[in-house]
């Protein structure tokens, strides 16, 4: 049994976070455990409030899991506070975890924050050298590379200057080129992989980035290259996009199956 660990905040509309790491996971047959950071109040029309759990309680979530289980990949979603960060970090460094992905979660669809301001520089710092793949969507991007981000040049110029950080690569999603094609760009030491496909017209993806990520961490859980792994990932993630659910009043989410 392959077993992959996520660090994030609860989501209980179900769409997100925690729950839609979980879910992920089992679809493609790893074992999922879970950290939780915080607690977003919110339902299918955006985040209300976001309650952060005590810090000694994410220490002591991550201290029991590590002592039981063998973990094959770790993946960080929403991570509120420098203390959650910095706790995080003890806790990759002590375990020697290889495979770790970093989803840097900066503000919600609906522009609720969720990370502290000075988070952001923070985990730059002291998380970005400890991650494999870092995995910020076209916005997070731009706020983490400080550049304006129009076309696959400046894709390519960001992705440089967030590798320059110290993860071992970065997924940068979501360049929309004329209306008609998404472009996303994996780019590491070795060089840079162009993924190119159909843009589709859908509001109702909440969650879409979490599943993705999560979708990459467990196929390096089983062992997958992560070029490999993200295309898996993506092929994924579009598939469930054309047949999204809308259980609540407000924003769809992907149907996990």
């Amino acid at each position: 049994m392959r077993i992959a660990l996520t660090i994030a905040g609860s989501d209980p509309s179900g769409g997100a976070g925690i729950q839609a790491d979980l879910k992920t996971f089992m679809r493609f047959g790893i074992h999922g455990l879970s950290a939780i950071t915080s607690i977003a109040i919110q339902n299918s029309s955006g985040v209300k409030r976001v309650a952060e759990l005590k810090n000694y309680l994410l220490e002591e979530q991550l201290e029991v899991l590590f002592s039981d289980f063998s973990v094959n990949a770790v993946k960080t979603g929403m991570l509120y506070s420098k203390e959650n960060i910095l706790t995080v970090e003890r806790a990759l460094a002590k375990h020697n975890v290889a495979q770790y992905i970093l989803d840097p979660i900066i503000i919600s669809s609906s522009g609720f924050p969720l990370i502290v301001p000075d988070g952001i520089s923070l985990m730059k710092e002291r998380l970005f050298p400890l991650a494999a793949l870092v995995t910020p969507n076209l916005k997070e991007a731009e706020a983490l590379s400080g550049l304006s981000i129009s076309n696959e040049e400046g894709l390519q110029t960001a992705a440089e200057k967030i590798c320059s950080h110290g993860p071992k690569s970065v997924l940068i999603k979501g360049l929309v080129v004329g209306r008609e094609r998404i472009v996303d760009l994996l780019y590491s030491d070795k060089g840079a992989f162009r993924f190119e496909s159909e843009w589709l017209e859908c509001r109702n993806i909440h969650g879409a980035g979490c599943i993705l990520s999560a979708a990459i961490t467990a196929s390096l859980a089983s062992g997958k290259e992560v070029r490999d792994a993200v295309e898996i990932a993506r092929s994924y993630v579009l598939e469930r996009i054309r047949s999204p659910l809308r259980p609540g009043r407000g924003e769809g989410f992907l149907y996990l199956t």
